[in-house]
């Protein structure tokens, strides 16, 4: 048995001195997600990952989704048997 659950976390991009930060901005104000940016040609250099800013996200949300599931496990399938999804 295992539980996934949805929630953010902030990552940080970093890039080379020699970045062009105008053409980073450019990029994400024309709708770039800052994954498109993770590119020897923007210069950049590594991600990290912020684990101490998670914060849960509410079904209310998440359209409703849900964002907690328990799935049961076997040989052959994982089955969810449990979500805190809005119930209609």
């Amino acid at each position: 048995m295992y539980i996934d659950y949805k929630c953010t976390i902030w990552q940080r991009l970093y890039f080379r001195d020699t970045a062009d930060v105008n053409l980073l901005i450019k990029e994400l104000e024309n709708g770039s997600y800052p994954s498109d940016l993770c590119d020897e040609e923007y210069g950049f250099n590594e991600l990290d990952m912020m684990f101490d800013t998670e914060e849960f996200i509410l079904p209310i949300e998440n359209d409703g989704q849900s964002t907690i599931e328990i799935y049961e496990e076997t040989e052959k399938f994982s089955k969810c048997i449990w979500d805190n999804s809005i119930k209609k």
